[in-house]
């Protein structure tokens, strides 16, 4: 969720994206050219939704935290960004989830499943064949107790969502990275991103313990080597 490395699409190793100060880095041919896809509507979309953008970017110039690209459409790109409530700032601080569907010439922000959900975006999953999922978690009222995660889903490059459920991948143990934290309350305050596990092809999840703390300096991966051995960097 607060990772800025570069974003590789899963169905062409050389389309490349990467945030960068009031547009998006994209490459089509591996890092051998650039072209920019502009962030600069990010600010409208939050302002309608009576946000502002994070305390951290300078006047015209948000840059995302992260950036998922689709697969199957190439004009939409999925972006996290730093917002904070109008009129009392920060902290907190929220990261929130927003989508272009043409270029980035306008940008909205992926509506949550509901109004009490807004605040609880989780990030972005793509299956890399044009289905892209917007991650949402409700808060917990026990400790040790798995977060019921709320799924968002897109298969028309984001200009439509639907309740959705989480998904294995198409290889490897079914495990994956559950909602990360949707908001920093302060300084100091902890960022753990669980891992959620199905033994029943997806049917049900748990946390089995494993999580990430995302202040510290990533890249935090999953990575697949059979069946069944998965390793956590």
């Amino acid at each position: 969720l607060l990772s800025s490395d570069v974003t590789v699409d899963p169905a062409d190793p050389k389309r490349l994206a990467y945030c960068a100060p009031g547009e998006i880095r994209l490459s089509q041919d591996g890092g051998g050219t650039w072209t920019s896809i502009s962030t600069q509507a990010v600010a409208k979309a939050t302002e309608a939704a009576s946000y502002a953008l994070g305390p951290s970017y300078s006047p015209g110039q948000p840059a995302c935290t992260s950036i998922t690209l689709d697969a199957s459409h190439p004009h939409s790109f999925y972006a996290i960004f730093q917002t904070m409530k109008q009129p009392q700032g920060a902290p907190p601080v929220f990261f929130m989830g927003f989508v272009t569907t043409d270029n980035g010439k306008t940008w909205k922000i992926v509506p949550a499943p509901s109004a009490d959900l807004q605040e609880n975006f989780g990030g972005f999953w793509t299956d890399g064949k044009g289905s892209v999922q917007a991650l949402y978690s409700k808060a917990v009222t026990q400790a040790g107790q798995t977060p019921e995660v709320i799924v968002q889903q897109s298969t028309d490059g984001g200009q439509t969502w639907q309740s959705g459920t989480l998904a294995c991948p198409e290889s490897g143990p079914c495990i994956r990275w559950g909602p990360a934290p949707g908001s920093i309350p302060g300084m100091g305050s902890p960022l753990p991103q669980a891992i959620l596990v199905s033994e029943d092809n997806g049917k049900t999840w748990s946390a089995p313990g494993p999580s990430v703390e995302l202040r510290l300096a990533g890249p935090n991966e999953l990575v697949a080597f059979s069946g069944q051995v998965a390793i956590l960097l």
